[in-house]
């Protein structure tokens, strides 16, 4: 905005144009006010918890049905778990590919950062910026470590984002 007003300014000094910069001034401030409003208003606002929870929140619907795989443990640390311990819930036959986990003892919730970051692409949200507000808000951390050990759905070592369904800001929010 001052770079637009300090050359309506000159020019109008130097005589080559003859700019109203009232008028001009009114016009952006105006326009900032409303882009201002705007941003508050959006659902992509990662500035807002209830944004942030809300694009979660989206994820995890369009991911449930064939993309989400619900078990009783997660496996923490290195190695294989015992055989039984991690058992698979619900009915596992519609699920193409594990993008998410949840642990329903452990409450813990895992995304894979390849798929989350495709899906915010395709929906044209910012994945730096929910990212970051994730860590913010809801203390997400970023661990390399498999979707589905202990199953016969275990996918490839790669980036997930791990959240702890027992943080007070998380709580109620996968059931």
């Amino acid at each position: 905005m001052t770079v637009v007003l300090a050359g309506a300014k000159y020019a109008n000094e130097l005589g080559l144009t003859d700019i109203d910069e009232v008028g001009l001034k009114y016009f952006l401030v105006t326009l900032l006010g409303k882009m201002r409003a705007e941003i508050q208003d959006s659902t992509a606002d990662m500035k807002n918890q209830t944004s942030v929870s809300n694009i979660l929140a989206q994820f995890l619907k369009a991911m449930h049905t064939r993309h989400t795989l619900f078990t009783n443990k997660i496996v923490i640390g290195q190695g294989k778990p015992q055989p039984g311990v991690i058992q698979v819930l619900g009915d596992p036959s519609k699920l193409d590919g594990v993008c998410v986990q949840i642990a329903r003892d452990d409450r813990i919730l895992r995304i894979s950062s390849t798929y989350m970051s495709r899906w915010l692409h395709d929906h044209d949200f910012p994945r730096h910026s929910f990212t970051k507000a994730l860590k913010d808000e809801f203390g997400m951390t970023s661990i390399k470590a498999r979707l589905g050990s202990g199953t016969p759905f275990v996918s490839p070592l790669e980036y997930i984002l791990e959240l702890d369904m027992n943080d007070p800001t998380l709580v109620g929010f996968i059931e």
